[in-house]
C-alpha cells in the first residue's frame, strides 16, 4: 500500500507485520455474514434485542466473544479473547488500537463486520442521545455500499478512484481488478480507517489521498470511478459523511458534472445519487441536466421515490433508535426544511457514465427494481452496447436484418391456472437471474417470438414465424413487436449482432 504517512485516526497497521494469522483467526471462528445477521436478526445495531444476543453468546467460544467484542461493542475478559484469537499475539492487537484495555476488560475501538469476502472495520453508533462526532467513519457494509459494488464494473483497469472512501469497503474492492486505487476523503480519520482495512485484507495497491471531491487528483485520470457520496437530501450538518453544507442535491449534481473531466476514454464513473423532484413524470429532468454535454454516454436509474417524511425517516432509521426523543427531535427538523424548500418527492437512485468523446452522446433512464442478484457488471456493460447500438439506428427498419439471441442470464417464469381441459398460462415473465433484476412480461405471441431468438435467426424472421403462428399480417405484428425489442434489447434481455 503506497501511503507516505498515517491519516490522524485511532490505528496503527505499521505495527503489525502480518495480518493474515488474524484474518484466519476470524474465519476459523465462524464470523461471518450470515453468522453476525443471525445474531442480530435483521436488525441494526442500534436497535439489535441485546438480552436475546447475549443469552445465544454465552457460551464460551471463539465466535462468541469475537461477536460480543466486535460486533456487540461489550467489554469481554482478557483471559477469554486471548484464547479467541491465538496464536496472534494479543499485545499486537492493543498496540495496532483495535482493542483498548478498561477497568472490566477489554472492549473494541471498532465495530469489525465481515461484508463481501472482506473485513471492514468502522465507528460503532454513539449510545442513545449521544450526537456523533463529526469525524464520525460509517460502516462500509450499509445498503448503499451494496447497491454500489452491486452496479461497479468489474473489467480489468489500470487505474481506479473511489471518491469519498470512508471506511475503504469500494477501494479494497476496486483493488481486485484494478492495477492501482487511490482512496480520497475529507475526514483524514476515515482513510486511517481506509489503510487499516487493507492491512487487515492483505491489499497492497491502495493509496490514499485526503481533501475533498476531486482536489486531492487535480489533473489525474483513471479508467473507473467509484463514489458513494453524503447524497442524501438533509438539513447542514457538520458530520463528514453527510457533507450536505452545500445545500439540497448539491453533492450529486457536483459529482456527475465533475467526473467526466476524470476519465479515461471510455471508462466508466458510478456514483449514487438523490434529488428532489415535483412528483409524475418529471423526475428524470434533474439528473438528465447534470449529464448533459459532459462527454458521456450516461444511464439514469431511479430506485425508491418517497413522500419527504418516508425519505427522512428510511434515512435517520440507518443511526437512530426510532424511539429515541433524538429521533423525533430530527425528524422534525428534516421535515421543516424540506417543507422550506418546497420539496414534493425526493429520489434516490444512481448514475452510470462511460465517456465517449466527439460523438453524440445518449442519456436513458430507468426505473429499478429493489431486487439486486450480485454484481451487475456483465449486464450492465451488455446494456451500454445496446444504448450505443441502438443511438446508430435512425429507423426500425435497420433493426430487421440484425440477428437476435435471449441473453442466457434469464429465465421465463409462468403462473399455471387450471381449466376444465388442462393446465392454461395465467401469467408469464422473463427475469433477470444476475445483476438488476428487470422483468419483463410476456404474452402468448411475445413468447413464440423468443422461442425464435436463438441467434441465427434475423429480427425478421422471428417477426415472420409469430405472424404465420397467429395468422396476423408482418406489419402488424413488426409495429407490436419493435417496441417490445427496443425494451428487451435496452434492459439486456436481448443481444443482437
Amino acid at each position: 500500500m503506497n501511503a507516505p504517512s498515517l491519516p490522524a485516526g485511532p490505528f496503527r497497521p505499521d505495527l503489525l507485520p502480518d495480518f493474515a494469522p488474524l484474518r484466519e483467526v476470524f474465519r476459523r471462528a465462524g464470523y461471518t455474514e450470515a453468522a453476525l445477521a443471525k445474531l442480530f436478526q435483521g436488525r441494526n445495531e442500534q436497535n439489535v434485542d441485546l438480552p436475546v444476543a447475549l443469552l445465544r453468546t454465552e457460551a464460551s467460544t471463539s465466535f462468541n466473544t469475537l461477536a460480543r467484542l466486535f460486533a456487540l461493542h461489550l467489554v469481554v475478559a482478557e483471559d477469554g479473547l486471548r484464547a479467541a484469537v491465538a496464536p496472534v499475539n494479543l499485545e499486537q492487537l492493543f498496540d495496532t488500537g483495535m482493542i483498548e484495555r478498561v477497568p472490566d476488560g477489554v472492549r473494541a475501538t471498532a465495530q469489525l463486520s465481515p461484508w463481501q469476502e472482506l473485513l471492514l472495520l468502522n465507528d460503532f453508533l454513539p449510545p442513545e442521545g449521544e450526537p456523533m462526532p463529526a469525524d464520525f467513519v460509517m460502516s462500509g457494509a450499509s445498503p448503499s455500499s451494496a447497491s454500489l459494488a452491486a452496479l461497479t464494473v468489474r473489467r480489468r483497469v489500470a487505474s481506479a478512484l473511489d471518491l469519498g472512501t470512508g471506511s475503504g469497503s469500494q477501494a479494497l474492492l476496486l483493488a481486485a481488478h484494478a492495477e492501482r486505487v487511490v482512496a480520497t476523503d475529507a475526514n483524514p480519520r476515515a482513510l486511517n480507517f481506509t489503510q487499516m482495512n487493507a492491512r487487515l485484507n492483505g491489499i497492497e495497491n491502495v493509496s490514499v489521498a485526503e481533501g475533498s471531491f476531486f482536489e486531492p487528483v487535480a489533473g489525474e485520470r483513471f479508467d473507473l470511478i467509484v463514489c458513494n457520496p453524503p447524497f442524501i437530501v438533509a438539513p447542514p450538518s457538520d458530520l463528514l459523511f453527510q457533507g450536505n453544507s452545500v445545500g439540497r442535491d448539491a453533492v450529486s449534481e457536483r459529482i456527475v458534472r465533475e467526473a467526466p473531466a476524470y476519465l479515461n476514454e471510455g471508462g466508466y464513473a458510478i456514483s449514487l445519487v438523490s434529488w428532489p423532484h415535483g412528483g409524475g413524470e418529471d423526475w428524470p429532468a434533474r439528473p438528465r441536466a447534470w449529464a448533459s454535454g459532459t462527454g458521456c454516454d450516461a444511464w439514469v436509474l431511479r430506485g425508491s421515490d418517497d413522500d419527504p417524511l418516508s425519505y427522512a425517516a428510511d434515512a435517520l432509521r440507518q443511526t437512530e433508535p426510532v424511539r429515541s426523543e433524538r429521533y423525533a427531535t430530527m425528524l422534525s427538523v428534516w421535515l421543516a426544511y424540506y417543507r422550506a424548500q418546497n420539496f414534493v418527492r425526493l429520489a434516490m437512485g444512481a448514475v452510470l457514465l462511460r465517456k465517449r468523446a466527439g460523438v453524440r452522446n445518449w442519456i436513458n433512464f430507468d426505473v429499478i427494481p429493489k431486487a439486486m442478484h450480485g454484481n451487475a457488471s456483465d449486464q450492465i456493460e451488455r446494456i451500454f452496447a445496446a444504448a450505443d447500438l441502438l443511438a446508430s439506428i435512425d429507423r426500425d427498419e435497420q433493426l430487421f436484418e440484425r440477428r437476435l439471441a435471449l441473453h442466457t442470464g434469464h429465465v421465463i417464469e409462468q403462473e399455471l391456472l387450471v381449466k376444465h381441459d388442462g393446465w392454461g398460462i395465467q401469467a408469464a415473465s422473463l427475469a433477470a437471474m444476475h445483476g438488476i433484476g428487470f422483468r419483463a412480461t410476456l404474452d402468448g405471441p411475445v413468447l413464440t417470438f423468443l422461442a425464435q431468438c436463438d441467434g441465427t435467426r434475423t429480427l425478421r424472421e422471428a417477426i415472420t414465424a409469430v405472424a404465420e403462428g397467429f395468422e396476423m399480417d408482418f406489419p402488424q405484428v413488426a409495429e407490436a413487436a419493435l417496441p417490445v425489442v427496443r425494451r428487451m434489447l435496452r434492459n439486456g434481455m436481448l443481444v443482437m449482432s
